[in-house]
Formats: structure tokens, C-alpha cells, sequence
């Protein structure tokens, strides 16, 4: 590689990082930020965000848990999902 090229891969490569430290402390003040704020939520508005999110755990069928795990605890009664090619036989 040529002498300008060398400068204009490390001004990038630093660039990158450069960005990603800035890109890193930013998410990192936002978090810090939430969790502040959430730490203001009275017990009431907790407990309707964790029914809310039960009751969206309830609706969403395409979501459950499916490892050999789950499937084997005693009292789980989900059937697998069995994904068929058209073109197979019964």
C-alpha cells in the first residue's frame, strides 16, 4: 500500500472507534437515564406493566417456548411444532 492509502485506513479505523466509544456512551447515559426514571414508578404502574405483559405473553402463540426442556416439564401440555413440506405424504 501506498503512503495515502495507509493514512486514509487509519483515519477510518480510528474514525470507527472513535464512533463506537461515542455510539457506546451515548446508549449507556440513555440506560442509566430509563433506569432512573424507572425507579420513580409507583407499585401500582408496576404491577399493570408486568399484567400487561403477561397477558401479551398469553396472546402470542408464536412465541412459546419450544426446547426438549419445556416440552418435557411435567404439566406442560403444548404440542411441537411440526412444519410439513407440501409435497410430503401423510
Amino acid at each position: 500500500m501506498d503512503t495515502q492509502t495507509k493514512i486514509i485506513n487509519g483515519c477510518l479505523v480510528g474514525g470507527g472507534i472513535l464512533l463506537g466509544i461515542v455510539a457506546s456512551v451515548v446508549v449507556y447515559r440513555l440506560v442509566q437515564r430509563q433506569l432512573r426514571h424507572l425507579k420513580d414508578v409507583s407499585p401500582s404502574v408496576e404491577e399493570d406493566i408486568i399484567e400487561a405483559l403477561e397477558e401479551a405473553d398469553e396472546g402470542a402463540p408464536l412465541l412459546i417456548n419450544l426446547s426438549s426442556e419445556s416440552l418435557l416439564e411435567e404439566g406442560n401440555h403444548q404440542q411441537p411444532l411440526v412444519i410439513r413440506d407440501r409435497d410430503e405424504d401423510d
